[in-house]
């Protein structure tokens, strides 16, 4: 940074400010001094689309489809062969079958020998998926009949009793803690 000499009042400034900092006379030496403006450059037209990164996301979500496939139906085969070699008579592959929490065709078994405990298995699903619904329409009438139904917080659920040990807001602000019995829909306390 240079230091030039006003032309009205005699004083030095710096060269790169735009007037004298002591009379206000323009720096006529900044305009000659500064480059020529740059030419903006010129804006690269916008692509439409997402080109090459959408086909990479999409040919991965294909190819994952297509080994998911093969391999549900490898296992589908798997389980069809053991359900033949179970009709059939092999206690193993039955054995297997009632072991596998993925097969759920009980009603497609046959064998004589494993029918009855294919039976129960598919009860004992009936008799879960019966509790779970009971449970969960227990839970949702709770939640309805709190007067701030926001305030509900589960601290246990029991699904073999059908109990909800729960607190709430009552009335007042204050926080209540409470069973519900699901089978009675009354509260225990």
């Amino acid at each position: 940074m240079a230091l030039i000499v006003c032309k009205e009042c005699g004083k030095e400034f710096a060269d790169r400010a735009t007037a004298c900092p002591h009379c206000g006379c323009p720096n006529d030496n900044l305009e000659q001094a500064s480059p020529p403006a740059a030419k903006p450059a010129p804006e690269k037209p916008k692509k439409g689309g997402c080109g090459k990164g959408c086909l990479v996301l999409i040919g991965f979500f294909f190819v994952m489809a297509v080994i998911g496939g093969v391999i549900s139906s490898y296992e589908d085969s798997e389980r069809d062969q053991k359900l033949k070699s179970c009709n059939s008579g092999k206690a193993a592959d039955c054995e297997a079958l009632l072991g596998d929490s993925e097969f759920k065709d009980d009603n497609l078994v046959t064998n004589t020998d494993f029918k009855s405990k294919f039976s129960a298995r598919e009860e004992r699903r009936k008799e879960a998926n019966a509790r779970n619904t009971r449970f969960y329409l227990c839970e949702r009438a709770l939640k309805e009949s709190l007067r701030d139904p926001d305030s509900l917080k589960v601290i246990k659920r029991d699904r073999v009793n059908l109990l909800i040990e729960y607190s709430a807001t009552n009335g007042f602000g204050g926080r209540v803690r409470n069973v519900m019995n699901c089978e009675t829909l009354k509260n225990l306390y």
